[in-house]
């Protein structure tokens, strides 16, 4: 297993959504555990969803459907631009962290995650 498969949390047989994910993250995935699919978050319950978001508005309006692709027990990721990485963004941990929280979300880990991209792992 990667080093970037391992921190979000992708396992064998994994079935994994990502949401406007840039091609170089796609690619830093591979290779995939075994038996691990990449599908569409309207292809069923998903174990892994990864989201990339740039506004905090965005993100508030469509969290909660995206937390219903997710089946019981698994994970999901917010992810935004790092400071500092040249991306126009109004989110930084702390945005991300209060717009968790006002949709009845609490943020658990960050990770930093290739191609200038933070991470924060969800739960409820």
């Amino acid at each position: 297993m990667g080093e970037v498969t391992h921190t979000l949390v992708i396992g064998p047989g994994a079935r994994v959504a990502l949401v406007d994910a840039p091609a170089a993250f796609v690619a830093a995935l591979e290779p995939l555990p075994d038996g691990a699919l990449l599908v569409r978050p309207n292809q069923g319950p998903v174990d892994v969803l990864v989201v990339f978001e740039f506004h905090a508005s965005t993100l508030a309006d469509r969290l909660c459907t995206l937390a219903r692709a997710v089946r019981a027990g698994g994970v999901l990721w917010v992810c935004w631009p790092r400071p500092g990485g040249g991306l126009a963004t109004d989110l930084s941990e702390q945005t991300v962290r209060q717009t968790l929280e006002a949709q009845g979300f609490d943020g658990a880990g960050v990770a930093a995650l290739p191609g200038g991209w933070d991470g924060i792992l969800v739960g409820r």
